[in-house]
């Protein structure tokens, strides 16, 4: 407190909650400061490797969440729906709850092809038929070769013309 408050010295600060943390893990005030100190200077590596330390995997997508659903910031609402993604999928085990945070980068970034990759099996297998379209023409558009095209083409036209019967766009 005193080197964050008095001396204005905020690595010092972090330094030291990082100490306090070391001695007595999951220290409340700590893990407040140094959290609200990485979110202040966009340090996510730093945010992640706090709570790594703690293997609070939980906490960290529940704070990158509500962090990026927040944020103003396009690039930052990415970073973070990204990082909380990884998370979900690496750390956790649970890629079905990364759904969200695909969908919020796809809410700011239409085209990010990354996103809608991971979305399409996901939607495949819960079956949410009308909302793959849209995903397809993303990945179509994103294609490198005509390989790909034609089998984006494909299976946009099997579940327009069958789950979602509009034989039209099909």
């Amino acid at each position: 407190a005193v080197y964050a408050d008095r001396l204005h010295d905020a690595a010092s600060a972090a330094r030291t909650w990082r100490r306090v943390l070391q001695i007595s893990p999951g220290h409340s005030r700590a893990l407040r400061v140094l959290r609200e100190s990485y979110l202040s200077a966009s340090d996510w590596d730093g945010l992640e490797e706090l709570y790594a330390s703690q293997k609070d995997w939980d906490g960290l997508v529940d704070f990158l969440t509500s962090a990026a659903d927040k944020s103003s910031e396009p690039a930052v609402k990415l970073e973070l729906s990204f990082r909380a993604a990884r998370i979900y999928e690496e750390q956790l085990g649970t890629p079905e709850r990364a759904v969200r945070s695909y969908e919020r980068v796809l809410s700011v970034a239409p085209e990010d092809a990354r996103a809608a990759a991971a979305l399409v099996p996901m939607y495949e297998q819960d079956e949410k038929w009308s909302r793959l379209p849209a995903l397809y023409e993303v990945l179509l558009a994103a294609a490198d070769d005509d390989e790909q095209r034609v089998g984006w083409l494909k299976k946009l036209a099997t579940v327009s013309g069958g789950p979602l019967n509009d034989k039209a766009a099909a």
